[in-house]
């Protein structure tokens, strides 16, 4: 089986993280709110398991701060061993994608 969850950090101005929680990725849709302006580290986590092939996790981070105004939405599939994750940014009208990227990043993004 496949169990999935995302785990949220606070960035601080010195790009260290802080862990905040988790939430467990059990639904087709979950809403999350975060505040604007806080950075924040998000990383999903894929725990595997199977009778004949053990356990094994594999994680996917990205760093975002959230603008006022904004919806966000983090995309999450996982299929036959393989997984993607997804950020993109609406403003109500467009949509962009967001790269991934490393809270070491941070500095600067205020």
């Amino acid at each position: 089986g496949v169990s999935g969850a995302l785990h949220v950090h606070r960035v601080d101005a010195q790009c260290r993280t802080e862990y905040l929680g988790t939430v467990k990725l059990d639904r087709p849709a979950l809403a999350l709110a975060l505040p604007p302006g806080q950075a924040r580290y998000l990383v999903v986590a894929f725990d595997t398991s199977s009778l004949l092939g053990g356990s094994r996790s594999t994680s996917a981070g990205t760093f975002v701060v959230p603008r006022p105004g904004r919806r966000y939405e983090l995309a999450v599939r996982y299929r036959d061993s393989v997984y993607d994750v997804s950020l993109s940014e609406s403003d109500g009208r467009t949509r962009r994608a967001l790269p991934h990227r490393e809270p070491e990043g941070c500095r600067g993004t205020g």
